[in-house]
C-alpha cells in the first residue's frame, strides 16, 4: 500500500484525543478515531462535546506536537508533511474566547503602568499622574507628582481591605503612599520613602501584605513595612510634602535594602507562596534573581544572554514569565538549582516584550514595543490571540503595562488610551 503524503488532498486521517482536565480524561476512548481533515477547531469541538455527551456545548483548542491548531487538519498536515497513514494525538483544552474590547479611555499623556483592584482601576503617566477610575471609567482622583510615574501597587487599608491604598513609585526617586476613597474626591499623602538614588522603576508587596519592595535605576531594592506608623520620622523639614498636603507628612525608611544587580532593576515579584517572604527581581544585567527578603540573601541568581523588563511568577505552578528587549517571553522554573532553568522560549513579538501577566497555570499575556497583546497556552509555542492595539492606519504604538483582573485585561502605552477588554480567564 503506497503511503499518501500531505502534499496531496486528504480525506481524513485517524486521531486519537487526550488531556489533561480530570473531568473529561476518563470519558475519552483511547483507540482512534477517523476524523475529516476538512475539520478545523470548531468541528474537532463539536466531536468532543459529542463524545463527552455535554448538555451545554463548551468550545475547545487543539495541541498536536506542541502547537495550537488554528488551520484545518489538512493544512497542518501539508505544513509539517505528515502522512494520513500516522495516527494524530490532538490535546484538547477548554479554549480562552479572544479578548473583545470594551472600551477606550483617553488619557492627557503616554500610559506607563496599570493597576487594577476590585474597586478601582489605577494608571502611572509621563505627564507626571496618576489617575484613577471606577470600573465604569470615571475618573475619581488625579494626583500630580514631581516627575513620570513609573509604578504602582495596591495595599490593604486597615479593615484589611486591598481597595483605598495606593502606592506610587516615580523618576525622581521617591515612593508616595496615598489613601483615596471610592465616593469622594478626597484624598490622603500617608507617608513617603526617599531610600533610593535612581528612578524608582518598580514596586510589589507581599502575600500578606505586611511589607513592600521598591527597586530602582540604581541596582538597589528597598524593603518596608506597609503599616503606615512603622520606622516613619516626622518629615517637618521636607517644606515640598507640607505645601503639597498642608500637613506634615511622615517619611518611612527602610527596614532592609538587597544589593546583587549591577545595573537597573526593571521588575519585581513578591512569591506567590502566603508561607513564604521570597521575592524575585530582573533586571539590565540579564540576570533573575531571588531573594530571601527575611535574610536580605540572594539565594539563587538565573542567568540569560538578553535584557529582562519585566517578571510574573504563576501563583498555581510557581513558574517565571519575563519580558525581553530581544522580542522573547521566557519561562523559568526556580526550583531547577542545575541544568537549564529556562523552560520554553516565546517568540511572537517584533518589538520589545515589555510586560507579562499569568492568568493561571496555562496562559498568560504579554504586550510589546509592537503594539500587540498576546495571549499564550504554554502548552503551545505560539500565541492562541495577538490583540492590535493601534488604528490600521497608524503606526504601532508601544504598551508599557497590562494588568488583568478576574474577566478584565487591561493595556496602555505610547497610545495614551487605557483599554479594558473582557475575556473569559
Amino acid at each position: 500500500m503506497t503511503s499518501s503524503i500531505a502534499t496531496d488532498p486528504i480525506t481524513s486521517v485517524q486521531c486519537i484525543f487526550v488531556t489533561k482536565n480530570l473531568l473529561y480524561s476518563s470519558l475519552i476512548p483511547t483507540n482512534p478515531i477517523l476524523i475529516p481533515t476538512k475539520l478545523r477547531r470548531f468541528g474537532l469541538s463539536e466531536i468532543i462535546n459529542h463524545v463527552l455527551n455535554l448538555e451545554k456545548k463548551i468550545p475547545f483548542d487543539f495541541i498536536i506536537n506542541d502547537n495550537v491548531l488554528t488551520t484545518s487538519l489538512q493544512t497542518y498536515l501539508k505544513k509539517y508533511e505528515i502522512s494520513n497513514e500516522n495516527v494524530l494525538t490532538l490535546e484538547f483544552v477548554e479554549s480562552l474566547t479572544e479578548p473583545k474590547l470594551e472600551k477606550a479611555m483617553k488619557s492627557n499623556d503616554w500610559i506607563k503602568c496599570i493597576k487594577a483592584n476590585n474597586e478601582f482601576i489605577a494608571t502611572g503617566s509621563f505627564d507626571h499622574r496618576t489617575r484613577i477610575y471606577n470600573h465604569s471609567g470615571d475618573l475619581l482622583h488625579n494626583i500630580e507628582f514631581e516627575s513620570v510615574v513609573q509604578s504602582l501597587c495596591w495595599l490593604k487599608d486597615e479593615s484589611g481591605i486591598a481597595s483605598s491604598v495606593i502606592l506610587n513609585g516615580n523618576q525622581s526617586g521617591i515612593v508616595e503612599c496615598w489613601k483615596v476613597k471610592p465616593d469622594e474626591m478626597e484624598k490622603e499623602l500617608v507617608f513617603f520613602c526617599q531610600d533610593a538614588q535612581g528612578a524608582i522603576e518598580c514596586l510589589d508587596v507581599n502575600f500578606d501584605g505586611t511589607l513592600f519592595a521598591s527597586a530602582s535605576f540604581d541596582s538597589s531594592i528597598h524593603i518596608y513595612s506597609t503599616d503606615k506608623d512603622d520606622n516613619t520620622l516626622d518629615s517637618t523639614l521636607d517644606q515640598s510634602k507640607r505645601r503639597k498636603t498642608g500637613k506634615i507628612v511622615k517619611k518611612k525608611i527602610a527596614s532592609g535594602t538587597l544589593k546583587g544587580h549591577h545595573a537597573s532593576v526593571s521588575s519585581l515579584n513578591f512569591s506567590k507562596d502566603q508561607h513564604s517572604n521570597t521575592l524575585f527581581s530582573v533586571g539590565w544585567d540579564h540576570t533573575v534573581r531571588e531573594w530571601d527578603v527575611n535574610e536580605e540573601s540572594n539565594k539563587n541568581t538565573m542567568n540569560c544572554e538578553n535584557v529582562i523588563l519585566n517578571i510574573s511568577q504563576s501563583p498555581k505552578t510557581g513558574l517565571l514569565a519575563t519580558g525581553h528587549t530581544d522580542n522573547l517571553v521566557r519561562l523559568w522554573d526556580p526550583r531547577v538549582k542545575e541544568g537549564l532553568v529556562v523552560k520554553l522560549k516565546l517568540k511572537s513579538h517584533s518589538g520589545w516584550s515589555s510586560c507579562v501577566s499569568w492568568v493561571n497555570a496555562y496562559n498568560l499575556v504579554s504586550g510589546g514595543y509592537d503594539g500587540f497583546l498576546k495571549v499564550w497556552d504554554i502548552r503551545s509555542t505560539s500565541p492562541i490571540y495577538s490583540i492590535k492595539t493601534f488604528d490600521n492606519d497608524s503606526d504601532p504604538k508601544k504598551i508599557f503595562g497590562l494588568d488583568i483582573l478576574d474577566q478584565r485585561l487591561y493595556s496602555g502605552g505610547e497610545e495614551g488610551l487605557l483599554r479594558t477588554y473582557f475575556c473569559t480567564f
